[in-house]
């Protein structure tokens, strides 16, 4: 999983270093759009809710030439949460999403454009447990997911937009579904 999303990561940073004047003029561009910023998930399943206020995210997006007016959008989100608790365990919870689907924009107002995003992925959370440094359990399971998330992008300048919406996303574990809230604010590179 971490292979997969190192590698995620290295295509977003080639495709956004890549210069606009690189590329043939009749050549459509794959990657149009860059982001990441701050994430907050908001995990529940039955009858437990916890938060896990530090996260980040990247995703990059492109046009869907056989849709107009629709993206492609790979996403990686990343959570995580620290503690130690009555009896001196350190405990670590992390939760990791993986996904890629299609995004809509609506561009009537460009100094406001609304988003829409659908995508299917896996989701990985990992929970472990220590005392003294010796650690006692040890945990990871990985499961599909589906999301859905809105948000607005407000345009800055020609090259840099900044982001905030929320999102949800449904994980289907072996005993029953886990779902999970989802905030962001960031920032959006544009390569066109």
């Amino acid at each position: 999983m971490s292979v997969v999303a190192l590698a995620l990561a290295l295509f977003v940073v080639m495709g956004a270093s890549t210069p606009a004047a690189a590329q043939p003029a009749s050549q459509q561009r794959v990657l149009d759009k860059v982001s990441f910023g701050y994430k907050f998930y908001r995990v529940s399943f039955s009858d437990f809710s916890e938060n896990y206020p530090l996260g980040f995210y990247v995703d990059a997006s492109g046009d869907l030439g056989p849709l107009p007016g629709w993206d492609w959008i790979g996403e990686v989100t990343f959570a995580f949460k620290s503690e130690t608790d009555e009896d001196d365990f350190d405990i670590n919870q992390r939760i990791m999403f993986l996904g890629g689907g299609v995004k809509r924009e609506f561009t009537n107002n460009p100094s406001m454009i609304p988003h829409v995003q659908f995508l299917v992925g896996l989701a990985n959370a990992k929970f472990s447990a220590s005392f003294d440094g010796d650690e006692v359990f040890d945990d990871s399971q990985t499961n599909f997911a589906i999301k859905i998330s809105g948000g607005i992008d407000k345009p800055i300048n020609d090259r840099w937009d900044v982001r905030a919406g929320a999102g949800y996303i449904l994980v289907f574990t072996e005993d029953e579904k886990t779902s999970i809230v989802r905030l962001f604010f960031g920032a959006v590179y544009k390569l066109g």
